[in-house]
């Protein structure tokens, strides 16, 4: 079974993924299937803070589960379930997505949790769809940018900076090599010819010619 896919929760005018499961649907009659092995839970979600308070922005669910349901004459019943509104908002039924067939947009939904949600934001070069599904174990040092906020009935009351992203420095970026040159900065055997006083100013020290090139 593939990880789960992540919620996404905004905070500060910045975008993370959340560790913690701040909703649950079944507290709100809302029963899930299994939509599929990276949503095996059979829902996701979209969460933002505003002036301190949690939000439930955007709800995802698979299909419903179905039960047998028989009528007064013992007649099974087939049709559809659908899920009801949530905090006054219907949902809309797209099965074009691959996270969930059952959508609530723009829900604006205050939420009560109490504990700590754990806010991730992953290195840029690793920022793609495709990232967590290949994620077994995901760590708190596999990312770039953590937060830990402590919530109280829906408001955050503390937050601490777990990991702060460090701004890349062009005294540290490597100095690019001559076509030819390996990882040491030296030729390779066989690499065509490069004026040496241009691999010098690169601080790469030019090979001494062979003896069939002499």
């Amino acid at each position: 079974m593939t990880t789960q896919l992540q919620d996404g929760l905004f905070y500060q005018d910045e975008g993370f993924d959340l560790l913690e499961s701040p909703f649950s649907p079944w507290e709100y009659g809302l029963e899930p299937g299994e939509d599929s092995s990276h949503c095996w839970r059979g829902y996701t979600a979209n969460y933002a803070i505003q002036d301190g308070q949690l939000l439930l922005s955007y709800l995802a669910l698979a299909e419903p589960i179905q039960y047998l349901r028989f009528d007064e004459n013992g007649q099974e019943i087939t049709q559809p379930i659908r899920y009801p509104p949530l905090n006054g908002v219907l949902p809309v039924r797209d099965t074009s997505f691959v996270t969930g067939s059952w959508h609530y947009h723009e829900l604006n939904m205050p939420l009560d949790y109490t504990g700590t949600l754990t806010l991730c934001r992953l290195p840029r070069h690793q920022d793609d769809p495709d990232y967590w599904e290949g994620r077994d174990n995901p760590d708190l040092e596999d990312f770039e940018h953590v937060l830990q906020l402590i919530l109280e009935k829906g408001r955050v009351i503390a937050e601490k900076e777990v990991c702060v992203p460090q701004p890349e420095s062009e005294d540290n970026l490597p100095l690019p090599l001559p076509v030819g040159a390996g990882e040491a900065g030296e030729l390779k055997d066989g690499a065509f010819d490069v004026d040496e006083d241009f691999l010098r100013e690169w601080g790469i020290e030019p090979l001494p010619p062979r003896d069939e090139d002499k």
